[in-house]
């Protein structure tokens, strides 16, 4: 069986509503499934509407979440900024609000020990002189 929105079997049943009460008196029954199909199409499209709305009321509520999520962020910072401009920016309080404090750095064992300069030219830190070009010769010519 293919598959088809709501919209479509809606659409569908319509049509199909419509065609069969031109001819339901000359078909015995069929007006009591004419009757059911369409106390179920109400019931479809009621349903329909509902969730139409709900899905209007869910996104709104998605916009009007990230707008206080955005205003909320803006507040905590403000919030975050306030307390490391009183307690100042090394006190030790800050990370119990989020706020990463200001340290002296503490050297590494590799910046510490500096390796001695080895001997040689490598060592030399001072750039070698570029070496000149070999001048062209000079060629007189022959008569």
């Amino acid at each position: 069986m293919p598959k088809s929105s709501i919209a479509d079997h809606i659409d569908d049943w319509q049509r199909l509503l419509a065609t069969a009460k031109a001819s339901a008196a000359d078909v015995p029954g069929l007006n009591v499934q004419i009757a059911a199909l369409e106390e179920t199409l109400a019931q479809v499209q009621a349903i329909s509407a509902i969730q139409d709305t709900r899905n209007g009321l869910r996104q709104q509520g998605t916009q009007e979440r990230k707008v206080a999520v955005k205003k909320g962020k803006d507040l905590a910072s403000q919030v975050r900024a306030i307390l490391k401009g009183n307690l100042g920016i090394r006190n030790a309080r800050l990370p119990e609000f989020g706020v990463s404090a200001v340290g002296t750095r503490k050297r590494t064992k590799a910046n510490q020990k500096k390796k001695p300069p080895q001997a040689g030219p490598a060592s030399n830190n001072e750039p070698e002189p570029a070496k000149q070009p070999a001048p062209a010769s000079q060629s007189t010519p022959e008569e």
